[in-house]
């Protein structure tokens, strides 16, 4: 911005430091040349990643992308079919050399990850509004080449597509595109597999090999509806007591009928994420049931990323809510996942060793001597959970394969 120039001068003191990698680079100013200078970012290639993702994200006029303040000038869209054409006058500013510059953009996006972004410097409002029109009436012809062709015209040869895009916003770009995708696909493979269903049954009534096509068309089918039933029980059950237990309890129901399904057909759910949110369903419904006896014992729930408050238990929630906890563990079980549960042993045995063996020996001390009590331990046995419900959770550790016998044997 001073008009001084630094580079030569810096790049001939590189020359003199030489290479510790000499099959690749003879000095200093060879890394420079073939590594940081290609690594450079110019104001032009952030003009077109701000046009591209413009046409997913709704832009203010002040916009910060990583290090550059961008302020709009002026911004237009139109949709025409399975085109958009987006045009935009921008001025930005790199918050590290603060260095300048006002660009005119255009972005034309073909559909699925065919973009063709075309970036100029800013030359006059007349010409920019001219620029912008003829754009607009190419793309009212509803041709794509017509367009494009008068994106060159305008702004040269020069163009940018969506592998010009910072790493991180190009993958989360490709996500969105991917899932239109994915949803037509699990629309088509729904729709494939309630048509073949009575075959399926058929080929594994009489135990004959299945076509592989069918038989991937049912577990696609088969791991959505897992999936989206998982999500809506997690939504319904973000509070616990919960809200509409009536609800729940049809979305477990659907679950295990799921299950039953999956089992009569052969079918193996392989999608991650219906075994990540089953174990975050079973952590976050056991720290809201100790959270009801220990409400300042515990960091903030680590399987809810908005810690919420519990409402009270009643005695019957507290063995509502541990027979739920099982149904969700025999869930695991029964779609046949490898539930990885150890966050949630841990929360169990933390509060086994703060509450559960301490009224323990309460009662076993009131069985002895029920007069001779301390205080502090007949405080304890009115305050917590009955013996039925003791009873109920250590059986609930046995579904979570921790080891409980001993105490269950002095219960009996």
């Amino acid at each position: 911005m001073a008009g001084v120039q630094l580079e030569k001068g810096f790049i001939k003191r590189l020359a003199a430091a030489p290479s510790n990698v000499a099959d690749l680079f003879h000095h200093g100013s060879d890394v420079y040349r073939q590594l940081v200078i290609p690594s450079q970012v110019s104001l032009e290639q952030v003009a077109a990643h701000y046009a591209i993702t413009s046409l997913f994200d709704t832009y203010s006029r002040e916009q910060r992308v990583y290090c550059y303040a961008i302020h709009q000038a002026d911004y237009q869209m139109q949709r025409l079919g399975s085109l958009t054409l987006a045009v935009g006058q921008i001025q930005l500013t790199s918050e590290m050399t603060r260095e300048t510059s006002q660009m005119v953009f255009a972005v034309l996006h073909l559909g699925g990850w065919d973009f063709h972004c075309c970036v100029q410097p800013f030359t006059g409002r007349r010409a920019y509004s001219q620029s912008k029109e003829s754009l607009f009436n190419a793309l009212r012809q509803a041709s794509a080449a017509q367009t494009i062709l008068a994106m060159n015209r305008i702004f040269g040869g020069q163009s940018f597509s969506l592998q010009d895009l910072f790493a991180e916003e190009r993958h989360r770009i490709m996500r969105l595109l991917s899932q239109e995708t994915l949803t037509r696909l699990d629309q088509l493979y729904t729709q494939v597999y309630r048509d073949n269903y009575g075959v399926l049954m058929a080929f594994h009534r009489d135990q004959l090999e299945v076509p592989q096509e069918l038989q991937v068309a049912a577990e696609i089918a088969i791991s959505h509806r897992a999936i989206a039933s998982l999500q809506a029980l997690e939504r319904e059950t973000s509070d616990f007591p919960f809200n509409n237990p009536q609800l729940c309890q049809s979305h477990l129901l659907e679950l295990e009928a799921i299950a039953q399904e999956a089992d009569h057909l052969h079918c193996q759910l392989k999608m991650p994420q219906i075994q990540q949110t089953l174990e975050r369903l079973i952590g976050r419904s056991l720290w809201s049931l100790l959270q009801t006896f220990e409400p300042n014992a515990f960091e903030p729930n680590p399987f809810e990323p908005n810690p919420f408050e519990p409402n009270a238990f009643e005695p019957a929630t507290v063995e509502a809510g541990i027979r739920w906890l099982e149904r969700l563990i025999e869930l695991g079980d029964r779609l046949h996942l490898s539930l990885s549960l150890d966050r949630t042993q841990e929360l169990y045995i933390n509060h086994w060793y703060r509450q559960v063996i301490p009224q323990l020996e309460a009662w076993t001390a009131s069985t002895r001597s029920p007069k001779k009590l301390p205080l502090t331990q007949k405080a304890t046995l009115e305050k917590h959970w009955t013996l039925t419900q003791v009873r109920q959770f250590l059986e609930l550790g046995q579904k979570l394969a921790i080891d409980v016998n001993h105490w269950l044997n002095q219960l009996s």
